[in-house]
């Protein structure tokens, strides 16, 4: 009997130990998953090509009248969204979805860690004004693809990639903390120079304002 005993409680002391073992390498995995970031497959954009000089045309000759043609007024071709951003040095690259305003009047975000999400009511990265584009530091147990601003230098490189398939390059101007409380709101403002506004989290959480109490923010400028 009390061999039976033994060996009974010898079994329940192995299931034990294994389920001990598997909640150990559980929280392992989950602590590695929230706090490194495992970058998805990286296809490195195109470098930019330098612009041509135009072959200069050949001036009218004294004798030639020349002819009075009426020219159609040219229609604007729309500018198209961005869909893909680039952070070269990391070899991160994310999806951008577009996002218009919460209801508390900030700007949404996407539920995900890896798709930054566009503010478009901003302009197209590049265009005049100022672009808009946030990403999560962590989501749902995930570290998200921007969580690397924190290490942005300047004059690093940020790519956009529109719909139409081209690209935009742009060089890292400024990388700055701000808190959630005292955030400068002159740098949310739409209009000015071209430039790319990227923001993501930063700090501990604040129960107070429902979100981390700071906010990294990098400009960035576009390559000329």
């Amino acid at each position: 009997m009390k061999k039976q005993l033994s060996k009974k409680n010898k079994a329940i002391n192995i299931c034990l130990y294994i389920v001990s073992a598997l909640l150990i390498f559980t929280g392992i995995i989950m602590i590695i998953k929230e706090n490194v970031l495992f970058p998805g497959q990286y296809n490195p954009p195109p470098s930019p090509t330098p612009s041509e000089s135009p072959t200069p045309l050949p001036s009218p000759s004294a004798s030639a009248t020349p002819e009075r043609t009426t020219e159609p007024t040219p229609v604007p071709t729309p500018v198209p969204n961005p869909v893909r951003i680039y952070f070269p040095r990391f070899e991160i690259q994310c999806d951008i979805q577009p996002v218009g305003l919460s209801d508390d009047g900030s700007v949404a975000t996407v539920d995900a860690a890896d798709i930054a999400a566009w503010y478009q009511d901003s302009p197209i990265p590049g265009e005049d004004g100022n672009s808009q584009i946030n990403g999560h530091v962590r989501y749902g147990g995930k570290k998200g693809s921007f969580s690397v601003l924190a290490d942005f230098k300047e004059n690093d490189e940020v790519i956009i990639e529109l719909a139409d398939g081209s690209f935009r390059y742009f060089y890292v101007e400024s990388v700055a903390v701000y808190s959630y409380a005292d955030f400068p709101k002159e740098l949310l403002a739409l209009d000015g120079e071209a430039r790319m506004t990227l923001i993501t989290c930063s700090g501990e959480w604040s129960t107070q304002y429902g979100t981390s109490k700071d906010r990294i923010v990098v400009i960035c400028k576009p390559k000329v």
